[in-house]
């Protein structure tokens, strides 16, 4: 009966490891390849794991297959807890994440901290990614690729002309960016062509280069 438990526990370890190959290192980063990886460090980081310190890369572009605007097939890496915020190494290695909707159409932080990372903290770096085809709806803290950057740096990253941005016709509705919706820290040579809406009202389409620093509220 021990030698059986000690099978289930070993099997159990093995298991939780082996979602990403390699070993988180930087120079065996995480590989990820696939949409179920992907949504595996946004379930894991959502759930306290902030990979401070860990690495992660893109193998190769991760397509989630789109949908309307008002449908939601992902949900953001990080979120309005302390602890739940992403702390790592992204390395979008030149690939595209693209066909992500997320779509939290509300008046309150239930419905914020949207982006492919809703927020980051500390030391995150996030690099050499393109988000392509997708569309972020939320009430605070929107982003194409970071939400909430409350710490770490964004740089050499892209944000298409595919890419919308929305706010919902609510009060107090604000904090929405091309690449960051709020950042304190860096925004280093990246570019954004999202197109940003309040409700059913154009904005504007963002069509800038980022390299700048923090720009606190």
């Amino acid at each position: 009966a021990m030698a059986l438990l000690l099978c289930v526990l070993t099997m159990t370890v093995q298991t939780a490891r082996a979602q990403w190959s390699g070993s988180g290192t930087e120079a065996d980063q995480y590989k990820i390849t696939t949409t179920s990886d992907l949504n595996a460090l946004a379930t894991k980081v959502n759930s306290g794991t902030t990979y401070e310190n860990t690495y992660f890369r893109l193998e190769n572009n991760i397509e989630y297959g789109g949908g309307s605007t008002t449908s939601t097939n992902f949900t953001p890496i990080g979120n309005n807890t302390y602890d739940h915020t992403f702390r790592g190494n992204f390395n979008g290695n030149h690939m595209t994440i693209s066909g992500v909707r997320v779509y939290r159409n509300g008046g309150n932080d239930d419905y914020s901290y949207v982006g492919i990372f809703g927020a980051t903290y500390g030391k995150a770096e996030i690099y050499d990614l393109t988000v392509s085809d997708a569309v972020f709806t939320g009430y605070r803290y929107v982003g194409g690729i970071v939400g909430f950057q409350r710490g770490g740096t964004v740089t050499r990253c892209t944000v298409t002309s595919s890419v919308y941005i929305y706010a919902p016709d609510s009060d107090g509705a604000q904090w929405h960016g091309g690449i960051s919706g709020s950042n304190s820290d860096k925004v280093t040579n990246c570019v954004s062509s999202a197109t940003l809406r309040m409700g059913n009202a154009y904005i504007a389409r963002s069509e800038e280069r980022f390299s700048r620093n923090a720009e606190t509220d």
